[in-house]
């Protein structure tokens, strides 16, 4: 008789007799060991703790079946960060006197977390206590803005026809 050189279990040579015991013994050997192996390794993975998740850098990555768990949620986790991206808003504020002198007239301002490749969206933001004719008056001077590029932590205004009298603040949504 002769017997595997990791677990032990019997195999039977050419004249060896076959014996149900050793079939059974074997399967239990079997048995035992693959129910170790899937304990050690996270079997049922609802108690098993992740301390880190593999780094993901694309935008809006999908998990894919089959992944490590560090894998799978590490995606799972960068693609709510990205939808997440979409709802952050920022107030900056667009002085009457920080306009370019001439046609179109232009102001840049920073924003914080902003890229070139980021397409967010602008509108007027009126702070708290704000008086109903400051209301009219930004209100039209927001009405002169007709673009706004992004840049690296900046953004710059555009107003091809009037150029705003009056400080506003927009906010800028999607940083």
């Amino acid at each position: 008789m002769k017997y595997t050189k990791n677990l032990n279990m019997k195999i039977p040579e050419g004249v060896d007799p076959i014996d149900i015991s050793d079939i059974t013994g074997n399967f239990e050997t079997l048995d035992d060991e693959m129910s170790k192996k899937a304990n050690s390794t996270g079997g049922d993975i609802s108690s098993t703790t992740i301390k880190t998740l593999d780094p993901v850098v694309e935008k809006f990555p999908v998990p894919v079946a089959g992944e490590s768990a560090k894998v799978f949620l590490g995606k799972v986790k960068k693609f709510i960060e990205d939808s997440n991206a979409g709802r952050k808003v920022q107030e900056v504020t667009l002085t009457a006197a920080g306009w370019s002198s001439s046609a179109p007239y232009t102001q840049t301002v920073n924003v914080a977390g902003i890229t070139e490749n980021d397409r967010p969206t602008l509108s007027l933001y009126f702070p708290d206590g704000i008086t109903a004719a400051n209301v009219d008056l930004q209100e039209k001077a927001y009405a002169c803005v007709n673009r706004a590029v992004s840049g690296a932590g900046k953004i710059t205004v555009y107003c091809y026809n009037k150029k705003p009298t009056t400080d506003f603040q927009i906010q800028v949504k999607g940083v």
